[in-house]
């Protein structure tokens, strides 16, 4: 099942998904898609700026039973029980990284991570593991594709689509997302911000639909835009 949570920045919608899908978890594990890249863009160098965030957003979650997995691109490709609660953080990230990463960028960095124990944890390592993914299978019989907009941008109906088959395969799917008009500053963006802005808000109006919970989360305060079944257990 598929739930949305958006806001602007340092709303606090990241600390309202973390404990969302806490409360969503069963018998299956927490798992927290982190889509952050930390290197300078299409480098090899780390962004101290990326890195303080990513430190942030690591420590918020510490002790409360998250898998972490890493996945900057290609999330079709992700391989999770069906018991499984998915926390995406998030959706902002994980388009500029499809939109803008050269097409073996995903690969810095991963070289060397911890190696992922499948027998246990399936394709969730440890914190920072790199995510097992299976290349050949995963997402390749979506159904999600059959009544989407023909108007979504090709990077959009990738994402969407990826993104609703995966909601499909496990217990539940938290995706965090911007509120992309917020900041009223579309007007003076230049062409590329314009056309990701404009991607990011097809994304969320398009997967807002499919899902059972739209929240917003305002100064810390989450209002229910959408509730298609009860919250939590």
């Amino acid at each position: 099942m598929l739930h949305i949570v958006y806001g602007g920045s340092a709303s606090g919608k990241s600390s309202y998904a973390e404990s969302f899908a806490m409360s969503l978890q069963g018998e299956g594990r927490l798992l927290y898609i982190a889509t952050m890249y930390p290197y300078k863009w299409n480098t090899t160098e780390i962004d101290p700026e990326t890195m303080q965030r990513i430190e942030r957003h690591r420590a918020m979650r510490a002790d409360k039973g998250f898998d972490t997995v890493e996945c900057y691109r290609h999330v079709e490709h992700i391989v999770a029980k069906r018991q499984d609660v998915l926390l995406l953080e998030c959706m902002s990230n994980l388009l500029a990284n499809e939109m803008y990463l050269e097409p073996d960028a995903e690969a810095v960095g991963i070289a060397g991570k911890a190696e992922v124990d499948t027998e246990t944890v399936g394709m969730a390592g440890k914190a920072g593991a790199t995510a097992e993914v299976d290349t050949e299978t995963a997402g390749t019989d979506s159904k999600a594709d059959s009544g989407m907009s023909e108007t979504l941008s090709p990077v959009s109906k990738k994402i969407v689509q990826a993104l609703i088959d995966l909601s499909t395969r496990v217990q539940e799917l938290v995706i965090v997302t911007n509120d992309v008009f917020s900041d009223g500053g579309s007007l003076t963006y230049d062409e590329s911000t314009r056309e990701y802005v404009k991607n990011l808000a097809e994304i969320n109006c398009a997967l807002a639909r499919e899902a059972a919970t739209v929240t917003e989360v305002v100064c810390g305060i989450p209002v229910i835009v959408k509730k298609n079944h009860p919250m939590g257990k």
